[in-house]
């Protein structure tokens, strides 16, 4: 029995764009300016750099070997390994788990703007029914991604709107100007570094789609295409509402916010439920998408025995890894009671960057063997998002050690 393939470009294309925004700016925006502050923007910037040439690498690796554990299954087609294929089979589904623990913190702390509830119940409750929508199916799961994400887009476009349209641009531009500080101060630019490692986290949704690889039709053609639009819509939206919301708000203030982009709207002198609601859409699409990609990799990993087989077994009504997805969902709900929402997303941007590096490798490998793929990119693009990967790792080491 295998996965169905109901995934067509253009809900792969909303399906990506939907998990990188649910993951991202509804979620992280605060802590990202808490970090750079005024410079907020060059650290999304920097960020989608290190994404697009991932991204690109990734879109090749998709059409060679379109496979639902993605880099699990890169790293053993180039080095022949099962064992360290496992091992990032694994590093993948920990990215996965952390990263909707950090999501489902996002809601909650987005949903106690709206009606105070515990956030254990909160957590509990929203991990669960997503649980539920992914062992419902990969079309039913990329209908539901696909409507989230036109709602999120519309709540960024509201705050594009109030901080280049409802506010005076020229006096917000002016005042975002002389309050920003200079890039060659060193404590300025560790903030930019460690705000731009914790960034690459709100990029990560990229990375989910090649795991849906083996339930999309035409993966060779689709793929390619449904990266790099995702890619693109989610760079300029980042950029674009990091300088609006600065606009509106101190970074000081945006980076105490359990919801900072409804502190934008209600800094602006709006009534902030309608954001809080569409953020709740949205930030659903993020977690939703973590708990897929996870299971997929680990029923990928039960099939080829790095994992226990009963992860690979798909339910006969529902084509899904039930097992899996249980599993997978249980794990989220621990961590995301136990862990605060900034250590989560650190340690999902180290384990995605790990992930990255040896996805790099696996390209340039390959591509010695066979130059020629369905959908290629320059022979230098691997060694660029390799070092591009381990300087951000690196930086952010020494910048940590430096105590900032």
């Amino acid at each position: 029995m295998a996965l169905e393939k109901s995934l067509n470009t253009p809900l792969l294309t909303l399906y990506g764009t939907g998990t990188i925004l649910g993951a991202g700016i509804y979620v992280l925006i605060g802590k990202i300016a808490g970090e750079a502050g005024y410079w907020m923007p060059l650290a999304f910037l920097l960020a989608a750099l290190v994404a697009a040439v991932n991204g690109m690498v990734y879109a090749e690796l998709s059409t060679r070997h379109p496979s639902a554990g993605g880099p699990t299954e890169y790293v053993k087609q180039a080095l022949k390994s099962r064992w360290f294929a496992s091992v990032i089979g694994w590093m993948i589904v920990a990215t996965g788990v952390v990263s909707a623990a950090t999501i489902a913190n996002g809601f909650a702390g987005y949903l106690a703007e709206f009606v105070q509830v515990p956030a254990w119940l909160t957590k509990s409750l929203l991990l669960l029914t997503l649980g539920g929508v992914a062992i419902a199916g990969a079309r039913e799961s990329a209908w539901f991604m696909a409507i989230t994400t036109t709602l999120g887009i519309l709540g960024l476009l509201w705050i594009l709107y109030l901080g280049f349209i409802d506010t005076s641009l020229e006096q917000g531009w002016e005042s975002y100007r002389t309050a920003t500080p200079n890039l060659t101060d060193g404590s300025v630019l560790t903030g930019v570094l460690a705000a731009t490692f914790l960034a690459v986290y709100a990029f990560i949704g990229f990375e989910d789609m090649v795991h849906v690889a083996e339930e999309t039709e035409k993966p060779k053609r689709a793929m390619p295409i449904a990266i790099v639009i995702a890619l693109l819509v989610c760079a300029v939206l980042y950029i674009g509402v990091s300088i609006a919301a600065l606009m509106v708000v101190e970074p000081d203030e945006l980076a105490k916010s359990a919801a900072p982009l409804v502190t934008v709207t209600e800094k602006a002198g709006y009534a902030k439920w309608p954001l809080v609601l569409l953020s709740l859409w949205i930030i659903l699409n993020g977690a939703l998408a973590q708990i897929i990609m996870a299971t997929r990799v680990l029923y990928n990993m039960g099939e080829g025995h790095g994992a226990p087989t009963w992860f690979g077994k798909l339910n006969n009504k529902t084509a899904t890894p039930v097992s899996a997805t249980v599993v997978t969902t249980l794990v989220i709900l621990i961590l995301s009671v136990a862990f605060p929402l900034k250590a989560l997303a650190s340690a999902t941007s180290l384990i995605m960057l790990l992930i990255f590096i040896a996805s790099n490798v696996a390209l340039i490998i390959l591509e010695r063997r066979k130059a020629d793929a369905p959908f290629d990119v320059p022979v230098f693009l691997p060694w660029v998002g390799l070092v591009l990967s381990l300087a951000l790792m690196i930086g952010n080491f020494l910048v940590k050690g430096s105590g900032h």
